[in-house]
């Protein structure tokens, strides 16, 4: 039995909206020792209130799912001849050193990606990647306007006001919040839109804490 995310956080379970992430399968567990196995309900109803899964659809922790979820798990356990713990314990204890190597997996690859960006910002600083950064400007200006032929004519037509340049991260993180805020605001709650929205809100956190101590990590060694 393995775990098949390796997220930190379970989020992509979105993958998969059926299959159960190795977080929720250790929470599940962590419920039937304390609940005791015939205890559905109270099993059903504390995974719904975990804040660590509010991104499952409440019905997903239903008394029967919990059940045969738990049942799934417990049969492919190894039974270990004259080892007399309960198999919700061994159970629990198989999934949380699984957690432990997931949760190292990810911290790997973050670590990766930090040192990526922080190679990529000492090459911004040093003026090394201008040129391939014109290209990448000039091919988005090119898709924009093959997308609409008339959008250079309109911008000529249309007085805009002088842009206010964003010259530090914090700037740049309350326009970008401010902008998916309103998107929030202004969409109906459940529509693609908002969903979006929401989506990239949390991305865009993620990313900006990470600029940021990117940034205050590139600092120091200067």
């Amino acid at each position: 039995m393995s775990c098949h995310s390796t997220n930190s956080n379970d989020s992509d379970s979105s993958s998969n909206p059926t299959e159960w992430t190795c977080l929720e399968k250790l929470l599940l567990s962590q419920a039937v020792y304390k609940y005791g196995e015939n205890s559905w309900l109270e099993v059903a109803s504390v995974l719904k209130q975990n804040a660590l899964v509010q991104h499952r659809h409440s019905d997903f922790f239903n008394h029967k799912n919990c059940y045969f979820q738990y049942y799934l798990l417990t049969e492919g356990l190894q039974t270990e001849k004259d080892n007399q713990t309960p198999a919700v314990v061994r159970l629990a204890r198989q999934l949380y050193m699984q957690r432990i190597q997931e949760i190292k997996n990810a911290l790997v690859h973050h670590e990766q990606q930090l040192g990526q960006l922080v190679s990529e910002i000492d090459l911004i600083r040093k003026g090394e990647l201008d040129d391939r950064l014109k290209v990448e400007y000039d091919m988005v200006s090119t898709s924009m306007s093959q997308s609409d032929p008339e959008l250079d004519s309109k911008h000529d037509k249309i007085d805009t006001p002088e842009l206010e340049i964003i010259k530090t991260t914090v700037e740049f993180e309350r326009d970008i919040v401010m902008m998916l805020t309103n998107a929030l605001m202004y969409n109906k709650e459940g529509t693609e839109t908002y969903l979006l929205a929401l989506e990239m809100l949390e991305d865009v956190k993620d990313q900006i804490e990470l600029f940021k101590f990117a940034n205050s990590f590139f600092k120091r060694k200067m």
